[in-house]
Order: structure tokens, then sequence, then C-alpha cells
């Protein structure tokens, strides 16, 4: 567990003997926003992947959330370009965040798999980093600067905005949070690549809470740290391969509570579009040890994710609508029926001893990448 820092006790001002103690104001009322860019570097894209860090998050009070914007340009092209399926975000082949041991907190995901963090994470009310003003696809074709594009994504760290559940302790710069990833090659980027120069700056911004001081300007005692202080979020992936007809999908990573699940389904040597199509009028049915925990047919599974998520158009990889090959099962859309600055009431209990499967039966062989967000409570973590 991180402990970049011995944050201290909540509390407030001492109370006059034989008197009832005031409540404590909120954590999250006492504390401020702060944002604050720690990286900016440019990358020339070539036939080899390039090392990205490992890169030392700036140290202030507790650590909320990362945002990457990557601005890709360029110039001199004379080819048609086209890209690859997961474009533009598998211009990182990973990226991770890790704690001051090391260990992981995000990841390693792939760039496709940060931007489905983003979506269906639940973090904030924009779901989809397409939707964005300044979000500018790779644009396709023989231009001289085709190629180019603008696109932002966030790796989150706290888990509920509404209090800051999970926003971790950050003000010793001498036991760093740490960003590492892998910069992707042409070919893994572009199916025809431009035939001029094209660069990649990556700009990295952490988003932060203060920490309060024990009393507010009236004297009226606050919390200094967030509820159930050093709870901690954790994203994570595992890629088993899938034959035709039945598959149960055992799930590796148990022991915490579950906050949601996002599932990528690939044909095996081909597509995420292909992935699709192999889920088409399928039954998707998750078992508790051995106990049916919910049954969806694909179809309407997707209709609860529109309604969860806000996807506003029908288009597949289309901005604010579905993606190829992609479906969710969220623990987090109790408060309001959408996802996230939920009260933790879905959360899904898992022990070490816990048995997760998802039982599905594709049309074609394949590999389904499983990615767990699942959280380590530090105390009481429910409302």
């Amino acid at each position: 567990m991180p402990n970049p820092m011995a944050a201290p006790k909540a509390g407030g001002a001492a109370q006059a003997s034989g008197t009832a103690p005031m409540p404590l104001i909120p954590f999250i009322r006492g504390a401020t926003e702060h944002a604050e860019p720690f990286f900016d570097s440019t990358f020339t894209l070539s036939a080899s992947q390039q090392n990205l860090g490992p890169i030392d998050i700036a140290s202030y009070g507790y650590l909320r959330a990362l945002i990457v914007q990557v601005n890709v340009v360029s110039t001199g092209n004379a080819a048609t370009v086209a890209l690859q399926e997961d474009a533009p975000w598998v211009l990182f082949a990973e990226l991770a965040v890790q704690d001051v041991n090391g260990s992981p907190l995000f990841g390693p995901h792939a760039g496709y798999e940060c931007y489905l963090h983003h979506k269906y994470g639940g973090f904030r009310n924009q779901v989809d980093p397409k939707l964005y003003p300044n979000f500018s696809a790779l644009t396709t074709g023989a231009g001289a600067t085709a190629g180019s594009g603008v696109f932002l994504f966030r790796i989150n760290v706290e888990r509920v905005p509404r209090d800051g559940l999970g926003a971790l302790a950050n003000m010793n710069a001498s036991q760093a949070y740490k960003v590492r990833g892998t910069i992707n090659n042409l070919a893994n980027i572009f199916s025809t690549a431009p035939n001029g120069s094209v660069t990649a700056r990556v700009r990295i911004t952490g988003e932060f809470y203060s920490q309060p001081n024990a009393a507010d300007p009236s004297g009226r005692p606050q919390a200094t740290v967030p509820p159930a202080n050093m709870t901690t979020g954790f994203s994570s992936r595992f890629q088993p391969a899938t034959n035709t007809g039945a598959n149960t999908i055992k799930h590796t990573r148990v022991g915490n509570y579950i906050r949601n699940l996002t599932y990528i389904n690939r044909r095996a040597g081909t597509s995420r579009a292909n992935g699709e199509t192999d889920l088409a009028n399928l039954n998707l049915q998750w078992f508790v040890d051995s106990r049916l925990l919910t049954n969806y047919q694909i179809e309407m599974l997707r209709m609860r994710l529109a309604e969860e998520y806000d996807l506003l158009s029908t288009t597949f990889e289309g901005a604010g609508g579905p993606d190829n090959g992609v479906f969710v099962l969220p623990f987090m859309v109790e408060f309001t029926g959408k996802a996230g600055y939920e009260l933790r009431d879905l959360w899904l209990p898992t022990t070490q001893a816990t048995r997760l499967e998802l039982v599905y039966s594709p049309a074609n062989a394949g590999v389904l990448t499983v990615m767990t967000d699942d959280v380590a409570p530090r105390g009481q973590v429910f409302v």
C-alpha cells in the first residue's frame, strides 16, 4: 500500500471539557483543488518504440488524477496515410502509474485501455474524450500534414470525486509516485505511415487536493485527510485467449471491492471490429462462487450502458458512441443511475478465495482483455 508520507489523522480543534465535540467539516470542503504540469517532452516517431520515463509526479497535497495531452504534428507527407484500429490512443504502447515502492496503481495499460479507463471508469461527468472541444483525430489521406491530431485523457487515482475517496497523500518529494510508459512505433499507430516527419509532444498535468488546516478561519474543526485515508484504487488487466464456442473466463484480480469491469473482445489475429461481430446476440453470464450474478444479452447490456454513460450516438467508434468489441459491467451507478460519484453500495466484495467468472460463447477464437477497477479500503468507505 502506498505511503509517501505519514498523513496526519483527521481531527480539529480541541473542545472544552464536558462539551460535545463539533462535527468535522468534510475534507473536500476544507481542501482546495490544485493543478500542476510536471512533464513536457517531444518525441520524433520512428520505426522503434521509445521509453517514456520513469517520471516523478509533482509532490503536492493529495493526488487525484493525471491529465495526459498529446499533440501529433506531421509535416512533409506525400503518402496516403491510414490508421491502425486503436489510433490515436495506441500512440502509447503502454502507460503505468507506480506507487513509491514501484508496485502498480494503474496498468501497465495499452493506450487504448487508457481511453477506456477514462470513458467507462465513472470518474467525471463527461465520459468520452472524443467529445472534448480540442480533440482532433489523427488525419488521414495524402495531405502534407496527414497524421496530425490532438487527444487527451485522464488517469485517475481518486475513485469518488464527491468526497475525495482514494486520493493519496503526496507530500514527500523523496518518495514520489512515478509515471512510466512506452511511445509506440509508426507501424503500430499507422497502417500506412506518413513519409515525412512525425513528432508527438506529450504533456502531463497532475490534479491534486491541498491539505486542509486542522481548523477553518472560524475555528471549526476540519477533516485533514480524505475519507478512509489511504484507501487505494487500482486498475489492472489480464488477457486470456478464447476459443470458438463456450468459454469460462476466471478473473484473476480478486480480493478487494470491485468497482468496474471493462472487456475488449478481439478476434484472433484481426480486430475489435471482428470481435464485435463475434459478440452479436450472445448471452453474457457472470458467476460468483458458482452462483449466477447477472445475465445479459449483449444488446441489452449495451442499452444499459448507453443510459449509464450518456452515450448520445449510435455510431460505433464515433464520438459519444459505443466501441467495437467493448462491453462493461459497472458497480458504481447506484447514486443517480449514472456511472460514478457513487455511494459505494453496489461495489462487489471479493476475497482471495472468490471465484469470479464470465461465461460467453464468441463465434470465433480470439483474445479477451479484462480490465479490473478495484478498491482496497482503509476503514469505513460506505456513506
